[in-house]
């Protein structure tokens, strides 16, 4: 409703979803988990009282890493946040570039928030609830982020752990026609996850737009190789069913995200795409994306996958 607000770099929301990429390069970072060992979501769990549900409610069964990241399973991701702590979730939330501006040539960039137990008590005065941790590790709760922000830290998916300063100008020519300016990319750090893991990651993220049961499998292309995850950020307190979204006042429609990149093309491109009260992540922004991405190379929109 504020249609001049360059929501690119000012717009903060929570990532949603799409920060379990980030929770899982942690966990294989610090190796608090095996890549096969296989955890229980039976739709929910107890945790200091209070209950943690997955968005499936009849729960995803056992699961390890790739079918969590594949199907978006909240239950794994609880786990792996209380084995990583908010300590290490914040850290390397902080790698991945949130909580931090860009640095991007636009004016009044924000920087969103990667919320850590010494900026609770600082804000807020009150010590960390250790089911915050749990919030954080799916992406919600405190956790602020911009588009631009989002879009980064996909690309270091893609770029193998080198998180690079995103920029608008790629080159300048005189009157003659010379390039008087050309940008050279610049790396700000790379982040210490080995290659195998990363490969983990990216194969992972792949499938959940080519398997069948994947979340994102909406932002499919035909000949193109499309890696993403999706996200659905709650804007209220409990989680509205994305099938009856419309029924929901707008103001309280969960926001719409997927994040995606493409790398077996020749131009490489990486986005981050998020429609305010759009409901499911899945349904909305993937098909998005997937119009995105074909008209970026040039080919026509395939529509929904036929599965």
């Amino acid at each position: 409703l504020h249609p001049l607000e360059n929501r690119a770099v000012r717009g903060l929301y929570s990532p949603a979803s799409t920060f379990k990429i980030v929770t899982a390069a942690a966990a294989l970072a610090e190796q608090v988990i095996d890549t096969k060992k296989k955890l229980i979501c039976k739709g929910s769990m107890v945790f200091g009282g209070q209950e943690f549900h997955c968005w499936n409610e009849r729960g995803h069964g056992e699961v390890d890493l790739e079918r969590a990241i594949v199907e978006s399973c909240d239950i794994y991701f609880y786990q792996i946040g209380l084995r990583l702590g908010p300590g290490r979730l914040a850290h390397y939330g902080s790698l991945f570039g949130f909580g931090r501006p860009t640095g991007i040539e636009l004016p009044h960039e924000l920087p969103g928030l990667i919320p850590t137990t010494q900026w609770k008590l600082r804000t807020r005065g009150e010590g960390w609830v250790d089911g915050e941790t749990l919030t954080i590790a799916i992406g919600q709760g405190y956790l602020l982020c911009t588009p631009t922000q989002l879009a980064m830290a996909t690309a270091v998916l893609a770029n193998g752990g080198r998180l690079l300063k995103p920029a608008i100008i790629k080159e300048i020519r005189g009157a003659n026609g010379k390039i008087v300016y050309e940008h050279t990319p610049v790396e700000r750090w790379k982040i210490p996850l080995s290659g195998k893991d990363f490969a983990t990651l990216q194969h992972a993220l792949r499938a959940v737009v080519s398997n069948e049961k994947g979340t994102g499998r909406r932002a499919q292309v035909p000949g193109i190789q499309v890696s993403g995850k999706t996200g659905t950020s709650q804007v209220m307190r409990l989680r509205q069913k994305p099938e009856v979204n419309e029924l929901v006042p707008y103001h309280e429609r969960t926001h719409s995200i997927f994040v995606a990149y493409v790398d077996n093309m020749s131009k490489k491109v990486a986005l981050a795409v998020i429609i305010e009260h759009g409901g499911s992540g899945g349904k909305s922004a993937a098909r998005l994306a997937r119009s995105i991405i074909s008209r970026y190379y040039g080919v026509s929109d395939p529509g929904d996958p036929k599965k």
